[in-house]
């Protein structure tokens, strides 16, 4: 099967990449410029830009599955980028593959696009989304691009969303702040951490959940993709302990 995955040099999609190379499928990987981490083979590089309709054409022309998973990460109030990129970037890469026909969209959204500030401790798909203008970018960005995405749905496109956790795991070759962490406590560097503790999800898993949900979503459904609760002073004191 022809699939196309934007994003696909970075943390989460590296993984995604090589799994679908595993499985047998033929992957178009859409990045700004190419990873030297693919397989070597099976891997057709194309360079894309989400914010230009013209370029996510031609890109997905052919695909029947596109997996979606471009994302500015950012702890700022206000961001005028991460916002186009996470919110406008969703739109136009949906309308691109409804209008060349790709069977099925998987769009990688986060557990931030739900309101995890006011859920006293619990989430599922129905809880409360990221809305208030005093969230995080973000957050907020990650659920606007959601309901972008649901116009496009509307429009006639299938597509489903997954939201993961706070991803750690191999092949990450930029360094996720989660994985840096973890890194930098392993090395001794950590002297000290706050309190508390986060829900915390291997990125292997993810990607298995992310191609469950191309196979098994149900159109315009979201789904949660966890691990487990995690203390944070625990997590840093294991890859500590490790090294």
């Amino acid at each position: 099967m022809k699939v196309a995955v934007t994003g696909a040099a970075g943390f989460i999609g590296s993984n995604l990449v090589e799994y679908l190379i595993v499985q047998g499928h033929e992957v178009t990987a859409i990045d700004r410029m190419p990873a030297e981490h693919w397989p070597s083979y099976g891997v057709t590089f194309v360079k894309g830009d989400v914010l230009d309709p013209a370029s996510m054409e031609a890109a997905l022309e052919g695909a029947e599955i596109i997996y979606h998973m471009v994302a500015m990460i950012t702890l700022k109030q206000q961001d005028e980028i991460a916002w186009n990129l996470n919110t406008m970037g969703v739109r136009v890469v949906a309308e691109a593959a409804l209008k060349v026909g790709v069977r099925r969209m998987v769009h990688c959204s986060s557990v931030h696009s739900f309101n995890q500030y006011d859920c006293n401790g619990y989430l599922n798909e129905d809880s409360p989304r990221s809305e208030s203008p005093d969230i995080p970018v973000y957050d907020r960005s990650k659920w606007a691009g959601e309901q972008e995405l649901q116009k496009v749905i509307a429009k006639g496109l299938d597509a489903v969303i997954c939201n993961p956790t706070g991803v750690y795991g191999p092949k990450d070759y930029g360094l996720s702040r989660v994985n840096k962490m973890l890194r930098d406590a392993a090395r001794g560097r950590v002297p000290a951490v706050i309190t508390g503790g986060f829900d915390f999800v291997d990125v292997r898993d993810v990607v298995i959940g992310l191609t469950l949900a191309a196979e098994k979503g149900r159109t315009g459904e979201n789904y949660l993709l966890t691990g487990h609760m995690l203390n944070m002073k625990w997590a840093f004191n294991m890859a500590a302990r490790i090294t």
